[in-house]
């Protein structure tokens, strides 16, 4: 695989507030998500990701060279790139009851998360690397050697009004499942994006609202949504409805 360089020394602080969180647990995850991350990287990876664990108080970092990984004790005063999480999240990540595009994932870069991000040393949004972002957020948090995610309305966040899961991102496309219970509503009126998306109906019915037209959605039914219209689902029925939602564009970040 082509070497993959986040930063000069990337990082990825882990902030862990559970009190019956501990090391030996933290030091465990760390270490079977490095094993994992190692097979999904090529030899020629080099990066250094940074951990906290705020429970208590301790810093952790992992070296990746030459097809090896290291677990270190202590701070990197170069951490650039830090995520926060309690010990819940965590586990719930390694067990793969929660993917990291849904721990991750907000409506607004402002709102918090469980999986969530603080940007040091001068870092901002606007300067992230974020094909490399995605790419160690998908693969390192995820240990399956496949990056498996589980469906299903107990492995989902309420984002954007509906019941949403994460699925694979990258700079140019974004994927996610969703499911909507009765009486929600994906998106708010006047939701415009800049890019193209579908939704892709698997289950249930409803109605969206695209542009100007009002229409029901059924199952095995999909639809396309250009640039700048307002968009929007929700459904009246028992069961809901469950679709898969894709978007790409270089607008899609």
């Amino acid at each position: 695989m082509q070497k993959i360089l986040f930063y000069s020394v990337l990082a990825l602080t882990v902030s862990i507030s559970s009190a019956n969180g501990n090391t030996s647990d933290f030091e465990t995850l760390l270490k079977g998500w490095s094993e994992s991350f190692l097979t999904k990287v090529g030899e020629d990876y080099q990066d250094t990701l940074n951990f906290r664990l705020n429970d208590n108080n301790s810093h952790w970092y992992v070296t990746f060279s030459k097809g090896n990984y290291s677990i270190h004790q202590g701070e990197n005063p170069d951490a650039k790139f830090i995520f926060t999480a309690d010990m819940e999240t965590y586990r719930k990540l390694y067990k793969g009851k929660l993917s990291p595009i849904t721990a991750i994932g907000r409506a607004s870069i402002n709102e918090p998360a469980p999986l969530d991000f603080i940007l040091q040393n001068g870092m901002t949004v606007g300067n992230v690397n974020w094909s490399d972002a995605y790419f160690t957020l998908i693969n390192f948090f995820n240990p399956h050697p496949n990056n498996k995610i589980v469906l299903g309305q107990q492995y989902s966040r309420s984002v954007h009004g509906g019941n949403v899961i994460g699925l694979y991102y990258s700079v140019g496309f974004r994927s996610a499942w969703y499911h909507i219970n009765k009486g929600e509503m994906l998106n708010e009126a006047g939701e415009k994006d800049p890019f193209e998306q579908s939704f892709i109906i698997l289950k249930g019915s409803g109605y969206a609202k695209i542009g100007k037209d009002t229409i029901v959605v059924n199952e095995n039914e999909a639809y396309y949504i250009r640039p700048n219209l307002e968009h929007k689902i929700w459904t009246e029925s028992e069961e809901g409805v469950t679709l898969l939602w894709n978007a790409w564009g270089k607008e899609a970040w």
